[in-house]
């Protein structure tokens, strides 16, 4: 299992774009992914759930990875937030 914690760098926050282009991203690994921002937790691989987080333009989101392709995942969604509009 990693744990990291990553910054929403989009200005708009979580809103439907950048949650569906993150799906598109986690679905491609087996691992659970978890996403938790203060006592909400969501679903890596769903689009509502990590919409309904309520995340904004830099807050602060900590990411479960658990799997056996865990690493590659992890990469995955932190050079999603590391890219200012999304796009790796």
């Amino acid at each position: 299992m990693i744990r990291q914690t990553v910054v929403v760098p989009f200005e708009e926050g979580m809103h439907i774009r950048p949650a569906n282009d993150l799906v598109q991203i986690t679905a491609k690994f087996q691992s659970d992914i978890q996403f938790e921002r203060e006592d909400e937790a969501a679903d890596g691989k769903s689009v509502m759930e990590i919409m309904l987080l309520g995340a904004e333009h830099g807050n602060e989101i900590l990411v479960t990875v658990d799997g056996e392709d865990e690493q590659a995942a992890m990469d995955a969604v932190k050079n999603f937030f590391q890219s200012k509009d999304g796009q790796t």
